[in-house]
C-alpha cells in the first residue's frame, strides 16, 4: 500500500512542505521513518517565518494535549472518589500553600535561539536602553510602543494576561514574581528575547479557581491505579470492531497525504471521502475522521507500524474508541482544562520548539533549494543536542507533518 494513493509523474518531487522540494535522489537511502522526520524538521524551518509559525505547526499538539489532559482530568476525579478524598479534605490542603495569579506589563526586543550572537547582542542592548528611558521618568507604555517587538504590544501598553505559575516561560515568571506591584525588573532573558517587565498586581487564587491543581497533586500521591484500570475496563468492554482493516487504511493515506489546517478545520483533519465508522459502542461511535486526529497524535513509528500490521490497527482503534467514551464521561462530568493550563503547555511546545530549531542549525529565510539543502543537513548535524532534538521530533513527527501542505510520492510501507 502507498502512502498517497493514485499515480505520480516522474518529474514530480519525491517530497514538498510548502515550497521546498526533495527529488528522489536527494531522499535516496532515507526510510520512511527518516522521511518523516525530514519533513518534520522542514516544516520546523519553514514556520519560522512567521511569528505564528511555530504555534500553528503546535496546533495539532495543543488539541491532543488538551483532550489527554480532559482523560487525566477524569482519572483524577475518580482515584479521589475510590479514595474517599473530601472537598474539604481538598481545600484545607489548599490553603496551607495558595497559588499567586499576577498581571503584568512588558516589553521584549526578540532574539530566539537559532538566531546569530550578533542579533542577540542588538537585542540585549536594545532591552537596555529602554530600560534606562524607563528608569529616568518615560512612561512604561509609551517605552513600549517605541522598542517592544512583540505584535499588538503598542496597542495594549504591553499588557499580558494574567499569568500563574507555569502560564509564561520560568524566567519570565521568576522576575515578575519577585518584583512588588508598580516595580519596575532589570532585563530579562528568555527563549523568546530580552525582555523588562512591571507587575501591576498580584492576587491570591481562591481555591475554586485553583482547584483542578489541588486534584491533580492530591491525585498524583495516591497513585489509585487499580480504581482507573477498573474504569477503563469498563470502557473496552463494550467497544465493537467494525473492520479494523478495509475500513482502517484510507485514514492512513489522508493522514499522509497531510491536508493543511483551514479557518474551518484548525487542526487540518482534513477529510476522508464517504467517512466510514470504524467502532461503536452504545451511546457513540469512532469515524474515519476521528480515527485520523487520532493519529495524528502518534509517533510516526506506530502510524506505520499500524499500516502494516492489522492487530497493531485493531490495537489502536480500540485505544481510539476508548478515548471517546473517557471523553464521553468527562463531558458528563463537565470536566474541562483550565484555559491557563492550555496556555502553558503552548508555552513550554514554543520553548521546545525553538531549543529543537537552534540544536539542528535551522533558520528561515534563503531559496527553497537552500531551505531543502539545511533541512538535510539538519538529519546529519552532529552532537548531543542535535540527537536529542531529533528523537524528540519523531515523537511529534505526524503532528508537525500537518500543519503546512506536504505531499508525499507514493511509497511502500515497512
Amino acid at each position: 500500500m502507498g502512502l498517497i494513493s493514485g499515480c505520480s509523474r516522474a518529474a514530480e518531487p519525491a517530497l514538498r512542505v510548502g515550497e521546498v522540494t526533495f527529488d528522489e535522489g536527494s531522499l535516496r537511502g532515507l526510510s520512511a521513518d527518516q522521511r518523516a522526520l525530514l519533513a518534520s524538521v522542514t516544516v520546523l524551518q519553514e514556520a519560522l517565518g512567521s511569528p505564528e509559525g511555530i504555534t500553528r505547526a503546535g496546533a495539532i499538539h495543543e488539541e491532543a494535549w488538551t483532550r489527554q489532559r480532559r482523560i487525566e482530568r477524569l482519572r483524577e476525579e475518580t482515584v479521589l472518589r475510590a479514595a474517599g478524598v473530601s472537598e474539604e479534605d481538598l481545600e484545607a490542603r489548599y490553603q496551607r500553600n495558595p497559588s499567586l495569579e499576577l498581571e503584568v506589563r512588558h516589553l521584549v526586543l526578540l532574539a530566539e535561539p537559532w538566531q546569530s550572537s550578533d542579533v542577540r547582542a542588538a537585542a540585549r542592548r536594545g532591552a537596555h536602553q529602554a530600560l534606562e528611558e524607563i528608569q529616568r521618568g518615560d512612561p512604561f507604555e509609551a517605552v513600549v510602543a517605541r522598542w517592544s517587538e512583540e505584535p499588538g504590544a503598542a496597542a495594549r501598553g504591553g499588557r499580558l494576561s494574567p499569568g500563574r505559575e507555569g502560564t509564561w516561560v520560568r524566567p519570565f515568571w521568576e522576575a515578575a514574581l519577585a518584583l512588588r506591584e508598580g516595580q519596575v525588573s532589570p532585563v530579562v532573558e528568555t527563549p523568546f528575547g530580552f525582555h523588562v517587565l512591571r507587575l501591576e498586581h498580584r492576587r491570591t487564587l481562591p481555591y475554586t479557581e485553583d482547584r483542578p491543581r489541588v486534584v491533580r497533586e492530591v491525585a498524583a500521591q495516591l497513585g489509585g491505579g487499580a480504581a482507573w484500570e477498573e474504569v477503563r475496563q469498563s470502557m473496552r468492554a463494550g467497544i465493537e470492531i467494525v473492520d479494523a482493516t478495509k475500513a482502517a487504511y484510507p485514514v492512513l493515506e489522508s493522514l499522509w497525504m497531510l491536508l493543511p489546517p483551514t479557518n474551518d478545520d484548525p487542526v487540518g483533519s482534513g477529510s476522508v471521502d464517504q467517512p466510514a465508522v470504524l467502532a461503536r459502542w452504545a451511546g457513540g461511535e469512532l469515524t474515519t475522521l476521528d480515527f485520523l486526529k487520532d493519529l495524528r497524535g502518534l509517533t510516526t513509528r506506530e502510524v506505520l507500524g499500524a499500516g502494516s500490521n492489522p492487530e497493531q490497527m485493531r490495537v489502536l482503534l480500540i485505544e481510539a474508541a476508548e478515548q471517546r467514551r473517557l471523553e464521553q464521561m468527562a463531558d458528563e462530568l463537565r470536566l474541562q482544562v483550565p484555559p491557563e493550563d492550555v496556555v502553558a503547555e503552548m508555552q513550554r511546545w514554543s520553548q521546545i520548539a525553538l531549543e529543537w530549531v537552534a540544536a539542528l542549525g535551522l533558520e528561515p529565510g534563503g531559496s527553497p533549494t537552500a531551505r531543502a539543502e539545511r533541512a538535510l543537513s539538519a538529519l546529519r548535524r552532529t552532537g548531543q543536542n542535535a540527537g536529542i532534538a531529533r528523537d524528540e521530533i519523531r515523537e511529534v513527527a505526524p503532528a508537525l507533518m500537518s500543519a503546512l501542505p506536504m505531499q508525499w510520492k507514493p511509497e511502500s510501507l515497512p
